[in-house]
This record gives structure tokens, C-alpha cells and sequence, in this order.
């Protein structure tokens, strides 16, 4: 019986693996706890017509507060767009913690 070559596919994308707390079954159980209370974007910046959240954005960054993981008043629920333009920003090095003075 013939084996199957291994397949391989060089244009596939690879997907960037989550890693540390929100690689696990809590962050996605709380994130989701999150979005359900809050189901809308919920960033002060959010222009435009209101739109469900599809991500929970650490205000204060995990890197250097990690207690705060799991903190709801920490945790922003936003949609797509709004969460790519703050993490964009971060990325940047600006400090957005600002941004969302208020929302809660």
C-alpha cells in the first residue's frame, strides 16, 4: 500500500500563536464574559455606528501589569477596528491607556 506524500502548502499563512495567559481556556472564558456584558464596541473613540466587540483590549498592557489580566476594569471589550488601531498605536510606542479614560 503506497503512503501519502506529505502535504505542504508554501503560500498558506501562517497565523500567529497567542501566547501566555491568553493562550488559555480562563482568558478565553473571561474575555467572553466580558463581551457579554458588553456586547458593543465600547471605546470612547469609536466613531461611527455602533458595532459588536470581537476583541477585549488590556488598557494597561500586560507586559507591565500582569496582575491585571483578569480585570474587568481593566479590559475594554472594542471591535476589529478600533482594537487595530490602539494596538497599532502601542505598537508605535504611544501610551493609550488615556484613550479610554471613562469607559467604565
Amino acid at each position: 500500500m503506497p503512503n501519502r506524500p506529505p502535504s505542504h502548502n508554501a503560500n498558506r499563512r501562517r497565523q500567529p500563536k497567542a501566547r501566555g495567559a491568553l493562550a488559555t481556556s480562563r482568558w478565553t472564558r473571561f474575555s467572553a464574559r466580558v463581551r457579554r456584558r458588553y456586547p458593543l464596541c465600547m471605546a470612547p473613540f469609536h466613531r461611527g455606528p455602533q458595532v459588536p466587540a470581537t476583541a477585549v483590549h488590556h488598557i494597561l498592557p500586560r507586559a507591565t501589569h500582569p496582575h491585571l489580566t483578569f480585570s474587568e476594569p481593566n479590559c475594554c471589550p472594542v471591535c476589529a477596528q478600533c482594537h487595530g488601531l490602539v494596538e497599532g498605536a502601542e505598537r508605535a510606542g504611544e501610551v493609550t491607556a488615556g484613550w479610554f479614560d471613562g469607559w467604565m
